[in-house]
């Protein structure tokens, strides 16, 4: 057994509830069974001719690695949604993401850290139904209008790229991501300020995230030396980081 030796920085954020969790979508896929994004960029390249903007799969005329797509969701989503309607889009992953999330062992664990601000990029609600489960409050944010200054002891769950059960929310394709911080304005200020302020640990969430990686590269020009250093948790790293 691998014993990781936690820093104390983590460990003293965490005691005083100034840990900001971020959690990913592939975070606890192998024990849910859920598909992983890669899944789901490999299905919906079969659905479409995603596969011609792949370097591996383009030769071989079909997707070549179901299960593994090199390309990231939110480039084969706006093919997707170019040949279709974006209402195609999200009923299909509310056909995969809203019913029979099994409570895992992780999802269970989380619950029991004492973090009251969790930012996640998953589109459905395996925390809050966590959360529920366990008799936690919570609060979720998706939206800029739903930013409050809460101070009471509810969980805040932000949600960056939206919850499937707030469509209008959703940020699914690459479009999308490059607006985000114009469409969504104050939640970009709060991610800062959380980078700023708090120690934050990343589990599960993809670092290739054009949109995250441009949030930390702005906080690291500001601050220069003064910046707080991200902690990443990651158990099996991608074979295409």
């Amino acid at each position: 057994m691998t014993i990781i030796e936690v820093p104390d920085e983590l460990i003293g954020s965490l005691n005083k509830g100034r840990l900001v969790l971020f959690v990913g979508h592939d975070l606890d896929i192998s024990e849910s069974g859920l598909p992983s994004m890669a899944d789901f960029a490999s299905e919906l390249a079969q659905k479409t001719k995603a596969w011609q903007d792949c370097p591996i799969c383009r030769d071989a005329g079909k997707c070549m690695r179901p299960g593994e797509c090199i390309l990231p969701f939110r480039q084969i989503a706006t093919i997707y949604e170019q040949e279709n309607r974006v209402s195609e889009l999200i009923s299909f992953l509310q056909d995969r993401l809203t019913e029979n999330i099994p409570m895992t062992p992780t999802l269970q664990a989380i619950t029991r850290l004492p973090v009251n601000t969790i930012v996640t990029t998953t589109y459905d609600e395996r925390l809050e139904r966590a959360y529920q489960a366990a008799g936690i409050p919570y609060q979720i944010t998706a939206m800029d209008s739903q930013v409050v200054a809460d101070e009471s002891k509810r969980v805040q769950i932000l949600h960056l790229y939206g919850v499937l059960s707030q469509p209008e929310s959703l940020v699914l394709t690459e479009a999308d991501h490059a607006a985000l911080a114009e469409s969504k304005p104050l939640i970009a200020i709060m991610l800062q300020s959380y980078l700023v302020t708090r120690a934050c640990l990343f589990a599960g969430v993809d670092f290739n995230d054009p949109y995250l990686q441009t949030l930390y590269s702005r906080t690291v020009r500001e601050l220069g030396d003064l910046r707080r250093w991200p902690y990443i948790l990651e158990s099996y790293p991608s074979p295409f980081a």
